[in-house]
């Protein structure tokens, strides 16, 4: 098993013995969703495509324009870079592999439940990333770890963060 693998299933077994049941119900809900949902090892970032057998591009974004669900591929980079990247960029708050799975997971719950028609720009007011903050900071909090308040660089507004 890969290491991006062996890790990803680390969360997801923390996940599973959290208690929190937020993220446990989001957890079962791509488990025992009719959709696919892949996770793939890359070394550019952490990101989720869109996947719908026997569709193009365009017709998986339509699909998602009309929230209709889908499902997806997602992508982990658990680089030492990575992550001083992903710091850099906010406030200097360290990022763990906890961190950035449950932040592509609420990315991939909002495909498969359609509820990402709202996608806008991968910037702090998108509401999709808001969204994928929010569940990030709920394993921060479970972690006892600082929460995050940007997006990006920029501060997300804050009667937007839960």
């Amino acid at each position: 098993m890969s290491k991006t693998l062996y890790k990803t299933l680390a969360v997801y077994r923390g996940i599973e013995k959290s208690g929190n049941k937020v993220l446990i119900n989001k957890l079962k809900t791509l488990e025992t969703s009719k959709n696919k949902h892949f996770i793939e090892e890359g070394n550019n970032g952490s990101y989720v495509l869109l996947f719908e057998r026997n569709k193009t591009v365009t017709e998986t974004d339509n699909m998602v324009d009309k929230g209709i669900p889908v499902g997806t591929r997602t992508v982990f980079d658990f680089s030492e870079e990575q992550k001083s990247i992903l710091q850099n960029n906010n406030k200097g708050i360290p990022f763990s592999d906890g961190d950035q799975v449950t932040h592509e997971m609420e990315h991939q719950y909002d495909d498969d439940q359609g509820k990402n028609a709202d996608f806008e720009d991968n910037t702090a007011t998108d509401p999709a990333e808001i969204r994928g903050v929010n569940n990030e900071n709920i394993e921060r909090n479970l972690e006892g770890e600082e929460e995050r308040t940007t997006y990006g660089g920029k501060e997300i507004n804050p009667n937007k963060l839960k």
